[in-house]
């Protein structure tokens, strides 16, 4: 039994403040897994690569675990996209180890 983690990631747009704009994203995205109810969750900011996002943990063995992680990750979109903010170019889902290797990507 491995943890994975589903994730929401944000692209922010190129030609912005990217660091203050994922900071506001950040807030929004804790605020809404909380309000998802979400058990236990992550928000980070890849500066690198100018993405934002929430990840979710889920047992790889256990289904109903990967189906309760993507309510939650749904959630967070939806809150997100109602908000107010400005400066997200795209949105996708995907599946990383603990160290960040993607699994899988809908990217």
């Amino acid at each position: 039994m491995t943890t994975l983690y589903a994730r929401l990631n944000i692209g922010l747009k190129p030609g912005i403040d990217r660091a203050t704009v994922a900071r506001s994203y950040e807030a929004v995205l804790h605020d809404a897994a909380i309000d998802g109810y979400a058990d236990d969750f992550e928000v980070f900011y890849l500066e690198s690569s100018g993405i934002v996002g929430v990840a979710v943990p889920f047992k790889d063995d256990e289904s109903w675990s990967l189906l309760e992680a993507g309510q939650v990750l749904g959630y967070v979109q939806r809150c997100v996209e109602e908000s107010d903010l400005d400066g997200a170019e795209t949105f996708y889902a995907s599946i990383v180890t603990a160290d960040g290797t993607s699994v899988s990507s809908l990217m």
